[in-house]
């Protein structure tokens, strides 16, 4: 891929910030999802609705992004296996991972949250070294929440397209 190829979420969507984990508001996830389609990222999909345990968390990253089955056991395993994502996702060096109503699992259990949320950072930036373009994977995750200070973006991508993801 070439050096114009390697782009974060954040410079296709305007007013999203950041890189590795972003936050975007509920009623963005069709123009999101399908702008960075339309930019070349493979998009995965966790629905939040319902996961706030330990395992429930651990095994809808996993099972979204087809990591092991040991993935679906703890934190660290979880952790390893996304370190080798590029293994796990061949063809796809640049994948993002679009989690819906991720504020069940922050308001059922913000420490947990913040433990995966880190993991996933992590795990971001280690796949992005800007050495080896073999390996190197540009991999974030967008949480889309409700009821929470983040502000629509309206692209109208949706309007565009003619349809949703």
């Amino acid at each position: 891929m070439t050096a114009a190829g390697w782009t974060h979420v954040s410079q296709h969507i305007p007013g999203l910030e950041g890189h590795g984990v972003l936050f975007a508001d509920h009623e963005d996830y069709d123009d999101i999802g399908l702008a960075l389609m339309g930019a070349g990222f493979a998009v995965r999909v966790i629905d939040g609705r319902g996961v706030t345990t330990r395992r429930e968390v651990f095994s809808a990253v996993a099972d979204a992004l087809g990591l092991p089955d040991t993935a679906h056991d703890h934190l660290d395993a979880l952790a390893d296996s996304l370190q080798d994502l590029s293994h796990f996702c061949p063809g796809h060096q640049r994948l993002v991972l679009l989690w819906r109503n991720a504020e069940h699992l922050l308001d059922a259990d913000p420490e947990l949250w913040e433990e995966v949320a880190d993991v996933l950072r992590e795990s971001s930036a280690m796949l992005w070294t800007g050495h080896d373009e073999t390996e190197d994977m540009i991999f974030e995750t967008i949480a889309f929440l409700v009821g929470y200070d983040v502000y629509p973006l309206r692209l109208g991508v949706v309007e565009e397209a003619g349809g949703s993801i």
